[in-house]
């Protein structure tokens, strides 16, 4: 076993964070199925996004 370090995202950060990095978000999915985020508790968080074309927007 090796130990690593992790923490747990909330929504709006990993939105954020995406943001920061010049990506834009396309879709936030509640499961690997598509299902609407919010939809199923406790539920997945998957975002799907794209390279932003232009500058990221803080």
């Amino acid at each position: 076993m090796h130990a690593f370090p992790m923490r747990y995202l909330f929504r709006f950060e990993a939105e954020h964070l995406l943001a920061l990095c010049g990506f834009e978000l396309e879709q936030v999915y509640a499961d690997h199925d598509r299902s609407p985020y919010g939809s199923k508790y406790p539920g997945e968080l998957i975002l799907v996004a794209k390279k932003s074309r232009g500058t990221a927007k803080l």
